[in-house]
């Protein structure tokens, strides 16, 4: 017998993954307190600082009576934990485990859970200050490699995921600084380090992309970075640049590098789209992190005035990846993906995502496979389902518009034709009292009426009524050839089609 991990079909989507999936996994990687979860044993700060954006998510996004008290105890004790393994340095900045990567993920991870405002979130005032200290630090930090990679790129080298990490938390910090409880400080360079990061990102990026697609479609030229992971964290920071720049452009304002980063978007997506494997892209952490940005993507963009073309993810690619790592033969019975923290911790991040960002999962999971149903038997995605569905609408809607003007058109013509009808018939009583009279002086000429009057009077007589009647024939003749409608639709079965 198949196993199935969705059971209830009738339940919302969002409810099961979280009561069935999230909860479990969150209860195995944050199952004891600060230092002795698998990941902290390891001191792999990264894979905490990731879990706990997971948590911070599904907090924004409506869903904390859902988890567990436990796991929101413990998440206190770990950021706790996540502050105290900072590593200081003498110009003042901070890092965890000198990685540009690492460092950027667990300040990102702050900031998200300092902007919560909660106090309950903290075990104290301190604990807060602490944490504002530890992030913009690792900011400086994190700056200064940037400089350093600016200035030298081939020995300071920095890979494109690096790059987005530390463009995602320059995005974090300036997300912070526009918090009204925020400390004061000017944007200004942050903000310019955030668009040089986006410009390296831009001239680095790579169309050799042909051997990883099932499509020859050459209306998007697709790219990507070298490597899916890479993709899917720079695709992440490039829509949070988008969505943090739209709403500070002015009409004034010169749009380049704002437009570069949207094209790229838009190509990049297009590639994550067509070159799926399975429910795969690359291998496992490849797959679990393109599945957490690309759910995020379509729901950000959707949220960016300034974005004219709207990106849909497609939800036969989600819901076919979600399902593998779902899968009773990938996930363990303690709710962890094979027993691996890292694994684990990016599938808690694609599933946060889903829940809090991917509006299908919001429904009843029957709905789900009926629109995945659907959109399978077309062999559409959809964004070209509903295209299609728009365009019929459309014929629709220019079929009924030209049903109306005809219609309009034979109103017009049927007054014209009962206006002559009227005209006619008064023509044609006005020509029978004419022959009426002929026939009256004709009796009276053959003798067959009887009339006193000279007779020199009466040939003048006979020939005004020829003429009278002569010019009623004529008129008749005019009157009741077919006169053209003013629509020109002369053709009655024309008309009645």
């Amino acid at each position: 017998m198949t196993l199935r991990p969705f059971h209830d079909v009738t339940m919302n989507f969002d409810v099961s993954l979280l009561n069935e999936f999230i909860n479990p996994a969150l209860r195995w990687l944050f199952r004891s307190g600060p230092g002795s979860s698998p990941s902290a044993k390891v001191d792999a700060h990264a894979e905490v600082a990731l879990t706990l954006l997971a948590i911070t998510e599904l907090i924004n996004g409506g869903k904390r009576s859902d988890l567990d008290n436990t796991i929101i105890v413990s998440a206190i004790g770990h950021v706790e934990w996540l502050i105290e393994a900072t590593e200081f340095h003498d110009d003042g900045s901070r890092c965890w485990d000198h990685s540009p990567w690492d460092t950027a993920v667990c300040a990102r991870a702050l900031f998200g859970w300092i902007m919560l405002e909660s106090d309950e979130l903290f075990s104290s005032q301190d604990m807060r200050d602490r944490a504002i200290a530890s992030a913009l630090s690792a900011i400086e930090w994190m700056t200064n490699r940037f400089q350093e990679y600016t200035d030298d790129p081939i020995f300071r080298w920095l890979s494109a995921s690096e790059l987005a990490q530390i463009g995602l938390s320059l995005v974090a910090k300036l997300k912070y600084l526009s918090y009204p409880n925020a400390e004061a400080e000017d944007i200004s360079n942050t903000q310019e380090a955030c668009e040089e990061v986006v410009h390296s990102l831009l001239i680095s990026q790579s169309e050799d992309v042909g051997q990883y697609l099932d499509s020859d479609d050459s209306s998007v030229a697709p790219l990507w970075w070298e490597s899916y992971f890479n993709t899917a964290d720079v695709l992440q920071f490039l829509v949070d640049y988008l969505g943090w720049t739209s709403t500070r452009l002015s009409d004034d304002d010169s749009h380049g590098l704002y437009n570069r980063a949207l094209d790229s978007v838009f190509r990049c997506t297009h590639f994550i789209e067509h070159s799926q494997r399975g429910p795969f892209w690359g291998a496992y952490a490849e797959s679990a992190n393109v599945l957490a940005t690309y759910v995020r993507v379509g729901g950000e963009l959707g949220q960016i005035s300034r974005v004219n073309r709207p990106i849909c993810a497609d939800p036969s690619a989600i819901f076919r990846s979600i399902r593998w790592f779902c899968d009773p033969t990938q996930r363990m019975g303690d709710g962890s993906i094979l027993h691996t923290p890292f694994l684990t911790t990016f599938y808690v991040y694609a599933l946060a995502g889903a829940v809090c960002r991917w509006d299908v999962a919001k429904r009843p999971l029957l709905d789900v496979y009926d629109d995945l149903i659907r959109i399978s038997i077309r062999s559409q995605s959809a964004n070209e389902s509903d295209l299609a569905t728009a365009r019929l609408e459309l014929e629709n809607l220019t079929e009924r518009t030209a049903q109306a003007e005809r219609s309009l058109l034979m109103a017009r013509d049927n007054i014209h034709d009962l206006r002559w009808s009227r005209s006619r018939w008064i023509s044609t009583f006005s020509t029978s009292l004419g022959i009426a009279v002929l026939m009256i002086i004709a009796l009276v000429l053959f003798g067959g009426l009887r009339i006193s009057m000279p007779r020199e009077r009466l040939g003048g007589l006979v020939a005004a009524a020829g003429v009278f009647i002569a010019l009623v024939v004529g008129v008749l003749a005019i009157i009741w050839n077919r006169h053209p409608s003013p629509s020109g639709l002369d053709d009655r079965s024309t008309r009645l089609n």
